[in-house]
């Protein structure tokens, strides 16, 4: 090799050296991504770490604005659209994540259940009236992973997490629910919240103007949020909330799925109880086969309670075959029409299924609650 080929060569590789020194950041593009399918795995205290160690990056909210359109997968781009939000919006977004109240409420239920505790009930409309649709990618991501430990007040704020979103009603609204719903790493308290709110999805949501901030609102809020949210909208108008197609099909099935395969019997019974929204002839045969092999008298019964809803030939069928050998006599009452067992959230596994009080709980309304006006019946 001469020398002029020598010097050639070593000026090609400094030339080589110096192109590489000005390739764009090792996050630039599909590699991003892949950081954001990481991320997505991760919950809590973890995830939190994580994100603001990939948020302090340069440059990272242009690359999270470039990356618009480019990821597929509806839970992969909240998550773009959330952190986006952060870095755009710090403020904001620390406010979404930090509004609640030290007070709880007890509901006297008679026993302390998932379903008896409460946050304070003006986060989700605070959200509505103050952000509207623009605070859905935080409180779902707040929801799926920055508060997702286990334990209270976790699980009391993430309640009022699904509240919030129902508030706001996004079309991706039954996708985020199902992320939780279908999750076995989940505690069964927090899937019966998303599976009673799938419920309400599958019914049918119609549109809703906010109104304006009751008393308890306007004083409550000074104490959750700092003076910016003294201006208070009250004419934001949230869309209906149909779920349809094949959507609706997916939902119905992964719920179908956990009533026939879930250990816990508490998302078994929250499944039957959403099911009767589904309108599919399927159902029928999913709510016959666990009336007549579930273990869990509870189950049975909201699958009874069901077919008497939904009333058809083929239900009416099941109950009758189901009523001759079934041996549990508060199952037997709800076969028979005459009850109603216990909301999934409420109920205690070796205890009545029925309602320990005269006063029915309010959720339990949705069984005979009148069609939405306006809203077919037809899909």
């Amino acid at each position: 090799m001469s020398v002029f080929e020598q010097m050639l060569r070593t000026w090609l590789g400094s030339v080589a050296l110096s192109l590489v020194a000005l390739a764009p950041p090792a996050f630039a593009g599909e590699s991003l991504i892949g950081e954001l399918t990481n991320l997505q795995a991760l919950r809590g205290p973890e995830y939190v770490e994580a994100r603001e160690a990939l948020l302090a990056r340069d440059g990272i909210r242009e690359v999270l604005a470039n990356l618009q359109g480019e990821i597929e997968g509806c839970h992969l781009e909240l998550l773009r659209q959330a952190l986006l939000y952060r870095k755009e919006r710090p403020e904001k977004a620390e406010l979404l994540s930090k509004w609640w109240g030290q007070k709880v409420i007890v509901v006297p239920h008679g026993h302390i259940t998932p379903g008896s505790v409460h946050s304070d009930p003006s986060y989700h409309a605070v959200i509505g009236i103050h952000f509207g649709a623009e605070a859905f990618p935080i409180v779902a991501e707040n929801l799926r992973h920055v508060w997702a430990a286990r334990g209270f007040p976790c699980s009391v704020m993430r309640a009022s997490a699904i509240q919030a979103i129902m508030t706001l009603r996004d079309p991706r609204t039954p996708r985020v629910l199902l992320s939780v719903a279908a999750d076995t790493q989940e505690a069964a308290a927090m899937r019966v919240h998303a599976i009673a709110a799938l419920a309400n999805c599958l019914r049918g949501l119609p549109a809703k103007r906010q109104k304006s901030p009751s008393r308890f609102i306007q004083l409550v809020a000074p104490r959750l949020a700092p003076e910016e949210l003294s201006e208070y909208r009250a004419d934001r108008l949230f869309p209906a909330l149909e779920v349809a197609g094949e959507e609706r099909r997916r939902v119905v099935e992964i719920l179908a799925g956990l009533l026939e395969r879930e250990e816990s019997p508490h998302v078994r019974a929250a499944s039957a109880f959403a099911l009767q929204h589904a309108e599919d002839p399927r159902v029928i045969q999913a709510l016959a086969k666990a009336l007549a092999a579930d273990h869990s008298p509870w189950v049975r019964a909201w699958c009874a309670a069901v077919l008497n809803t939904i009333g058809t030939d083929d239900a009416v069928a099941a109950l009758a075959k189901a009523g001759q050998m079934e041996r549990h006599g508060e199952v037997l009452d709800v076969i028979k029409g005459k009850k109603l067992p216990l909301e999934p959230s409420r109920g205690i596994p070796g205890h009545s299924i029925f309602e320990p009080q005269t006063r029915r709980h309010p959720g339990m309304d949705s069984l005979s609650r009148p069609p939405v006006p306006g809203r077919s019946t037809s899909r």
